[in-house]
C-alpha cells in the first residue's frame, strides 16, 4: 500500500459570475463572496497541509476577468507553495489564446492541462494526475481515450497513485448526445484510476464507485442562484493506492433555499407576512436573514383574499438577502358544490374538475397541478381582478 496523500478536490467556482436578476449592489456582494469562498479553499489547503489541490474546471465564469482578479488568483496559488495544484480547464474557462491560463505567469506549483489527454507525474507524491483541457466552449466528443487503462501505462512505478481530473458530464452510453465532454461510466470502471475528480455538475455527487475506481463531482463552492440550493463546498481528505477517504466541507458564504410555506387560513397580507417570517426563522434559524429564498406559497385561503406576491416580496426583501415568491395557494371553497351551480362559474368549475379528474386517472401529475392552479386563478377572476404573479 502506498503512502496516503492529502487531497482537496474543487470545481466550478465561476469567479466573476454576472448574477443576473440581482441589483448591481448585491451582484458586487455575491461576486465578493465567491472570491471569499475561493480564498477559504486556499486557507483550507494551508491549514490542513494539503499536498494536492485538484481543480476540475470552470474556476472562472468567463475568460475576460480583470487583470487584478487574475493576479489575485495567481497570488493565492503562490501563497500555498507546498501544495501542488493541477487544473483541468472547463467550458467556461477553456485553454486558448485568450485564456489567462496561457497569458498569466503562474507559480511553479501550478500545473495546467493544455489540450489532449496527458499526465503530470509528481514523484514526491508518488502520484500521476491524468486529464485534459477544454479548448473551446464545447467538447461534443469525449476527451477520454477509449483504450486508456493505468495498468497499460509504462514508465511509472508500480505503487503510483493514479488520479484523473476532468471537466465533463457522466454518460451511460456512447450513443448519448452530450456537449461537454461525455465521460462514460464504463470508462471510469475500466480506466483503473484510484480516483476520478470531476467538474461541471454543480451538485455534489457523493463519493461513488465504478469497478475499483472512486469518483465524485464536488459541485460548486458558492451558489449562483435558486437552482443551486443549500450549503456548498469541496471534498477533502486522503487518497492512497486503492483507497479514498474524502469528506465534504462547506465553504460557501450564503445559501439559497426554495421552501414551500403553507399559509392555510391567512386572510390578510399581515398574517401571511408573519407566517412566512415565522416559518423561515423556525426552519433556518436566526441567521435566515443573510440567505436568499424562492418561496412557494401553498395551502387554502379564503375566497375574498387574494395573495399579492409582489407586495409580499417588497415587504420581506428588507428582512432577507433576496426573495422571490410564487403563489400556489388554492381558494377555501368546495368546488364540488360550485360545479352544480347553473351559472357561467358553475360551468367553468365543472369543466376544470373534469379535466383534473381525467389527468388524475391518467396519473399525469403535471397536468393535475396545471388544472388545479387554473381553477384557483379562474375562481378568483370571478370574484374580481386577479393579480397573478409568477415571480421566478
Amino acid at each position: 500500500m502506498s503512502e496516503k496523500i492529502r487531497v482537496l478536490h474543487a470545481a466550478d467556482f465561476h469567479l466573476g459570475s454576472p448574477f443576473s436578476g440581482l441589483s448591481p449592489q448585491k451582484t458586487a456582494i455575491r461576486q465578493s463572496e465567491q472570491q471569499d469562498a475561493f480564498r477559504a479553499v486556499i486557507d483550507l489547503c494551508r491549514q490542513s497541509h494539503t499536498q494536492l489541490l485538484l481543480l476540475a474546471g470552470d474556476i472562472l465564469d468567463q475568460l475576460r476577468l480583470s487583470h487584478e482578479q487574475i493576479r489575485s488568483i495567481a497570488d493565492s496559488f503562490a501563497g500555498i507553495p507546498d501544495t501542488t495544484i493541477v487544473i483541468s480547464p472547463g467550458n467556461h474557462d477553456p485553454y486558448n489564446q485568450d485564456s489567462p491560463y496561457m497569458t498569466q505567469a503562474w507559480s511553479a506549483n501550478v500545473h495546467i492541462f493544455k489540450d489532449g489527454f496527458s499526465s503530470f507525474y509528481f514523484p514526491e507524491l508518488s502520484t500521476a494526475v491524468w486529464g485534459a483541457a477544454f479548448t473551446g466552449i464545447r467538447a461534443a466528443g469525449s476527451l477520454c481515450p477509449a483504450d486508456f487503462q493505468v495498468d497499460h501505462v509504462s514508465g511509472y512505478p508500480e505503487d503510483t497513485i493514479h488520479i484523473v481530473l476532468l471537466h465533463g458530464e457522466i454518460a451511460e452510453t456512447a450513443a448519448e448526445k452530450h456537449t461537454y465532454n461525455p465521460v462514460l461510466r464504463s470508462w471510469i470502471a475500466r480506466c483503473g484510476a484510484d480516483y476520478v475528480a470531476l467538474g461541471h455538475v454543480h451538485e455534489k455527487s457523493g463519493v461513488c464507485r465504478e469497478g475499483n475506481t472512486f469518483y465524485a463531482y464536488s459541485g460548486c463552492p458558492e451558489a449562483r442562484g435558486f437552482d443551486e440550493p443549500g450549503p456548498r463546498g469541496v471534498y477533502a481528505g486522503t487518497i492512497a493506492k486503492g483507497e479514498v477517504d474524502l469528506s465534504y466541507i462547506c465553504v460557501n458564504r450564503r445559501n439559497y433555499f426554495c421552501p414551500d410555506i403553507p399559509v392555510d387560513g391567512c386572510s390578510t397580507p399581515e398574517q401571511m407576512e408573519e407566517r412566512i417570517l415565522s416559518c423561515l426563522k423556525t426552519t433556518y434559524g436566526d441567521s435566515f436573514s443573510k440567505d436568499a429564498f424562492r418561496i412557494t406559497l401553498t395551502g387554502a385561503v379564503p375566497p375574498d383574499f387574494l395573495p399579492n406576491p409582489a407586495s409580499l416580496r417588497d415587504k420581506i426583501s428588507s428582512k432577507v438577502f433576496a426573495v422571490r415568491i410564487k403563489d400556489r395557494t388554492s381558494t377555501l371553497i368546495d368546488p364540488q358544490q360550485l360545479r352544480r351551480e347553473t351559472s357561467l362559474r358553475g360551468a367553468f368549475v365543472d369543466l376544470l374538475l373534469q379535466k383534473t379528474e381525467e389527468a388524475r386517472a391518467a396519473q399525469d401529475d403535471k397536468r393535475v397541478r396545471v388544472y388545479e392552479q387554473a381553477l384557483t386563478v379562474g375562481l378568483r377572476a370571478f370574484e374580481g381582478e386577479v393579480n397573478y404573479c409568477e415571480d421566478q
